[in-house]
């Protein structure tokens, strides 16, 4: 799927279910996901779609190519997470933190 017509920081080309899955019962205090991929020069962005269905969606952070999404409140429920490659018919791999935003982060 292109992930463009999502609109905003939502680049590059993904599979249509995510690639990620999980449920969310915490602190209130936030949320951060980051992805480095094993090939330091692979252009890569991530998009996050929280469980009040709202989309979140980061090309490049903190002076890296690679994505950040920071949610200061994240509310309770079920996450979903695609990494997109920005190059059509590439498959980025690597690995995917999540963490609290005082974590680390690229």
């Amino acid at each position: 799927m292109n992930a463009g017509y999502l609109g905003g920081e939502c680049l590059g080309w993904t599979r249509a279910e995510p690639l990620f899955q999980f449920d969310w019962v915490g602190d209130p205090g936030g949320l951060r996901f980051y992805f480095l991929p094993g090939d330091v020069g692979s252009d890569t962005a991530l998009i996050v779609q929280d469980p009040v269905a709202v989309w979140h969606c980061n090309n490049d952070s903190y002076g890296t190519r690679h994505p950040t999404i920071d949610l200061p409140a994240a509310p309770e429920g079920r996450y979903s997470l695609w990494i997109t490659s920005i190059a059509p018919g590439v498959r980025v791999e690597g690995e995917l933190f999540v963490t609290t935003p005082e974590g680390d982060h690229p």
